[in-house]
């Protein structure tokens, strides 16, 4: 139970957290708004499965940068992307 009792480890859970919930957030809103535009569903599922491609391949890049930046630019940069990303995809 140690781990959930670090800060460090508390705000990890959570920014994964949130970026899953993002994530989940493209599925529902993503594909019908890739359909109406004229793309197929399977089309429109590979737009979903790339944005769970792109977070897959993000994160280890992510880790690495928390090494050599301060912890909190990490986080603040990759929800400020997450949010513009949803920005864009969301009044669609």
């Amino acid at each position: 139970m140690q781990f959930f009792k670090n800060k460090k480890s508390a705000l990890c859970i959570f920014t994964c957290f949130m970026a899953c919930v993002c994530l989940l957030y493209f599925g529902p809103i993503l594909t019908p708004a890739l359909t109406k535009m004229g793309m197929s569903d399977a089309t429109a599922g590979y737009g979903v499965a790339t944005c769970w491609a792109v977070y897959a391949v993000a994160c280890p890049f992510a880790g690495k940068a928390c090494e050599y930046m301060n912890r909190r630019t990490v986080v603040f940069w990759s929800i400020f992307i997450c949010a513009v990303g949803l920005f864009f995809v969301g009044p669609s």
